[in-house]
């Protein structure tokens, strides 16, 4: 079997966070894979070729994209059993492709919902994803939505989760919890993750709690808003953008973090939650999506509304003083990723989704 992944960039993060843990459990003499992507960065592309994986650049131009799609076709020398698709632009691609080369199509939806409700590609994308012939959502969340939205019927639907490689989590000697003094949030800038909200609820959190830091991990090139915000915030000095770091990195500092914050307005899981979960860091997150899944009933995680920075503020200050309950969530947190986001689980039933894809197409 050979699978073409298409995604949007071949960058790290993301979705490269998901395929890499799933070819390297999965590839063999039997089981191959090939990754095109839409546009830079690259910097996946050693990892890529060091698992023995193919990629190549396909371009923004339709016109491009459909001739090197084709050239790929025509060369290979093993045929194209299935295309895999994530995110909007590479799963118009990739539906357009496999429709015309009669190519079985899998697609995993990432996220949850449209962030503007008429927002022309991605109703685009949601009113053609009837015509991939299986879809992934990442949560129950995202599969509700798409089920009852109409469009995609449930039996061609099966929830695979993010896999995270445990591994990921050793080598890291977490400090003890009460001497602790970060809280952490690992987030692109972007509206629907809601770090504005976080930026007006650690006001209030440094009258309260003057130990208290605010570490701001993720891409930030494109922010001049939030940039601005922070640059005339009360507590800006107690206030450090890291910007893009390295997953390691990112583990370490997990490791000494009181508190993870995930303020999304929407999410269709998240990667990043999962993770902060994994590293037994006491998380609070917006009920909203699958970080309410996430949560398992407050069990997991805090829940507070998404949007809202006063009651954001207010459980923040609430779980950093009470230490019996964070060491609570860290526990169950742990367990539940151990349980539910294992790599090895995820990578057989997506071999598996591949196997009825692939029959379904037939």
């Amino acid at each position: 079997m050979h699978i073409l992944h298409i995604v949007n960039n071949c960058n790290e993060g993301g979705v490269g966070n998901v395929i890499i843990p799933m070819i390297e459990r999965l590839k063999n003499d039997e089981m191959r894979f090939t990754v095109a992507y839409l546009k830079k960065p690259d910097s996946l592309k050693e990892v890529y070729a060091k698992l023995g994986v193919n990629t190549f650049l396909l371009g923004t131009n339709p016109i491009f994209i459909f001739f090197r799609l084709l050239r790929f076709k025509r060369k290979t020398q093993f045929p194209i059993s299935l295309i895999h698709t994530h995110l909007v632009h590479a799963s118009l691609v990739g539906r357009i492709f496999g429709k015309i080369f009669n190519i079985p199509v899998l697609t995993t939806r990432h996220y949850h919902k449209r962030s503007k409700k008429y927002d022309p590609l991605y109703l685009l994308e949601d009113l053609s994803l009837k015509y991939s012939d299986f879809v992934i959502p990442i949560s129950n969340a995202v599969k509700d939505h798409i089920v009852d939205s109409n469009y995609v019927p449930s039996k061609k639907c099966q929830v695979i989760y993010n896999p995270v490689d445990l591994d990921l989590f050793l080598g890291h000697k977490p400090i003890n919890l009460e001497v602790r003094i970060n809280i952490l949030c690992n987030a692109r800038w972007i509206k629907i993750k809601g770090i504005e909200y976080l930026l007006d609820a650690f006001e209030k959190i440094g009258e309260i709690l003057p130990d208290a830091h605010l570490i701001l991990i993720g891409r930030n090139e494109h922010a001049k808003s939030l940039n601005k915000k922070i640059s005339t915030h009360p507590f800006k000095d107690k206030i450090e953008i890291k910007g893009f770091i390295p997953r390691k990195e990112i583990m370490k500092e997990l490791s000494k973090t009181r508190i993870y914050v995930q303020p999304s307005l929407l999410e269709g899981l998240g990667l990043s939650a999962i993770e902060a979960m994994g590293m037994g860091t006491p998380c609070i997150f917006s009920d909203t999506g699958g970080l309410t899944e996430l949560s398992n009933n407050n069990n997991n995680a805090v829940l507070v509304p998404s949007g809202n920075s006063k009651l954001l503020g207010e459980n923040i200050i609430s779980l950093w003083n009470n230490i019996n309950k964070s060491v609570e969530l860290s526990t169950n947190a742990k367990f539940f990723v151990e349980e539910y986001f294992d790599a090895d689980k995820i990578a057989m039933q997506y071999l598996n989704a591949y196997k009825q894809s692939t029959q379904i197409s037939n």
